[in-house]
């Protein structure tokens, strides 16, 4: 009995290491570019031996579905991403996991299918990839693999990690892996990536494409030094030839003890350089564990000249998972969608919030489990689409512990807006072990206009723990459900019910404690270049209950209705604006107006009555220039905003 920390589980999960693994390997040699080091001094040449084993599979016709991929062992999903046609690759979905096998080793995993989840040769394929050091050693993958659709060098796939090589000392036996996958799933070149002496690498976050940058990415992850001291790290290289652009290592100052990099995401506004990129996870800050939300500079990899931005709550456990750009829609500026957990309300619920590019909160909600209350369940997706009715909408994706179809079952939620769900909007699906979402995607192929029919939808890429599997304890599973959530006909392994939205959720945080906010590079991260069967669960071609029309019905709950701000724009120079709020009892409420790199202009508190207020501001002292601003009134902790242009 061998124990492993799941990757999307705080929990350490035990398996037994089976002997039906298809052990029979061939041996693939790559050879390498150059040595890179940070600075790019060595030019060493290596070899890496990277072996393949190709899964096998059965193919069912569908276009909504719940299909797995596996071996005789124990797979896992941690990442995956749908494919548009591009380089001349077809449209279908990249997910990669990692297996558990009879070697002394780990393999990464990955399956390229159609948009019937089927496996039908040529450009598709579902492949164990298994590793050798230089010197010949076996390396071990560990906890998972993120997918990356590659635009500029194809028709590749490209897949990264990192490793363990056993034959190597504490402390100088763990690095990055990039590998690009040709058309097919044959393996290309693999570039590693290794920490400096006195690091070793204990975990991988996510990645994220440039968008200004064509063909570069960042990569994320979490080092750990001789003194059991955990820190952040990001790099940005090129997809095409594996050439690092920088690696960091982040130091986050006292009262933070250690911190872990859970994802990454490029900023659609760039703040403090060009190109710039955030870091969240989770930091030990004076005994507590709270989100955390860096600022760097993507175009060196440095800390942007801003406070960390703290997310938590006095003596609670807080993290943040998850961070996606979020463009500009009808409701919001660009921003960030972030998806993580608190248990500020008893338990573990869902965190969601869509913030400005800086600091600033629009939504920042929990949300609990509907069919066990007091359950833990924790996100770590979060995502913003633009619907059929041009407004955003967003969808968090998780677990929840001891769910009704047993033991952890896949948990999603659906909101409008303004961060409200309704009847049916939380997405169960599962079987009588232990299921795990790992990331969700979407196909929206029309904004603000009607979906086509059979085609747009949500990728939920998970892991199956149940009956039936291929083999072992679990596989690798894609959901393609509508956006109500309808997966299957008749329900198979699904159960759609109603969200319980938390109250009592106060303010982010707008500045860290004053130790601590200053970030210093611990170390630099140099760069060495480096040249499974499927079934189907439950399917069906068309729905009769599925709709892609928009993400939730019209929201006639007055508490969530838009604010006004009058005049609106205001003009340069304005005394005075009134907001009008409506409120459903009487009390005081926090009015707030902030631009949009989150500096504050104005605070006060009103009170309010029962039903429609007009709240005066008064902004004679403000000096707000031209531009855009957020005004937020908070009440009992929950907040609204509303957007005031000035001109």
């Amino acid at each position: 009995m061998q124990c492993f920390w799941l990757p999307m589980s705080s929990q350490a999960m035990c398996y037994n290491q089976k002997k039906s693994f298809f052990c029979h390997i061939n041996y693939i040699n790559l050879h390498l570019s150059s040595l890179l080091s940070f600075n790019y001094q060595s030019q060493n040449m290596k070899k890496l031996l990277l072996i393949a084993l190709v899964l096998t599979g059965l193919t069912a016709k569908a276009q909504y579905f719940h299909h797995l991929y596996g071996s005789a062992n124990d797979d896992y999903s941690t990442s995956g991403v749908n494919i548009t046609p591009i380089n001349p690759l077809p449209v279908g979905h990249f997910q990669t996991g990692i297996t558990f096998t009879c070697l002394p080793v780990n393999a990464a995993t990955a399956t390229y299918n159609d948009m019937n989840g089927n496996v039908g040769g040529g450009f598709f394929f579902e492949n164990n990839y298994l590793f050798t050091s230089p010197a010949g050693n076996l390396v071990s993958p560990q906890g998972g693999s993120n997918a990356m659709a590659l635009t500029t060098c194809g028709p590749t796939l490209g897949m990264s990690g990192f490793y363990l090589d056993p034959a190597l000392p504490a402390g100088n036996n763990t690095a990055v892996y990039y590998m690009i996958v040709n058309a097919g799933g044959a393996p290309g070149p693999v570039f590693t990536y290794t920490p400096p002496p006195g690091f070793d690498i204990v975990s991988m976050g996510g990645v994220a494409q440039s968008q200004f940058l064509p063909g570069e990415w960042y990569l994320t992850g979490t080092v750990i030094d001789g003194a059991a001291t955990r820190r952040a790290f990001a790099l940005r290289i090129n997809e095409c030839t594996g050439a690092m652009a920088w690696g960091m290592i982040y130091d986050i100052l006292a009262p933070v003890t250690q911190t872990t990099a859970r994802d990454i995401a490029e900023n659609q506004v760039p703040l403090f350089s060009p190109v710039a990129a955030a870091i969240v996870g989770e930091v030990v800050n004076n005994g507590n564990q709270d989100g955390f939300l860096l600022h760097i500079d993507g175009l060196t990899g440095m800390p942007a000249p801003h406070p960390v931005i703290i997310y938590g709550f006095p003596n609670t456990v807080d993290a943040l998972w998850s961070i996606e750009s979020a463009p500009q829609c009808p409701n919001y500026p660009p921003g960030f969608v972030l998806g993580g957990h608190t248990d500020v309300n008893g338990n573990q619920d869902f965190l969601v919030v869509r913030m400005d590019p800086l600091i600033a909160p629009f939504i920042m909600n929990t949300y609990d489990y509907s069919l066990a209350a007091g359950n833990d369940n924790r996100c770590y997706d979060a995502i913003q689409r633009i619907n059929s009715a041009c407004q955003c909408e967003f969808y968090a994706m998780g677990n929840v512990q001891n769910g009704v179809f047993g033991g952890f079952d896949i948990m999603v939620v659906k909101m409008d807006l303004f961060g409200a769900s309704f009847v049916g909007d939380e997405f169960n699906y599962g079987g009588n072990g232990n299921d795990f979402g790992a990331k969700l995607d979407q196909r929206n192929l029309v904004l603000c206009g009607p979906p086509i029919p059979n085609f747009d939808g949500l990728s939920i890429f998970s892991t199956w723990g149940s009956l039936p599997n291929i083999g072992g304890n679990s596989d690798m599973m894609n959901i393609k459900a509508y956006y109500n959530g309808v997966s299957t006909a008749g329900g198979c392994n699904e159960i759609l019910s109603t969200p319980v939205l938390l109250p009592g959720i106060p303010p982010m945080p707008q500045m860290p404690a004053v130790p601590f906010v200053n970030i210093n590079p611990a170390g630099n991260i140099g760069a060495f270049s480096i040249p499974i069967q499927d079934m189907t669960l439950c399917f069906a071609p068309i729905i009769g209950g599925g709709n892609n029309a928009r993400v939730a019905p019209v929201n006639t709950n007055k508490e969530n209705e838009a604010m006004l701000v009058m005049p609106n724009p205001a003009q340069t120079g304005t005394k005075a604006v009134s907001v009008e709020y409506e409120s459903t009892d009487a009390g005081t409420v926090d009015v707030a107006i902030y631009d949009m790199l989150g500096r504050q202009y104005y605070s006060g508190k009103a009170e309010v009555v029962k039903g429609k207020n007009k709240l005066p501001v008064d902004m004679s002292t403000t000096n707000m220039s031209a531009g855009t601003y957020s005004v937020r009134v908070t009440k009992n902790g929950e907040g609204k905003t509303i957007l005031l242009m000035v001109e």
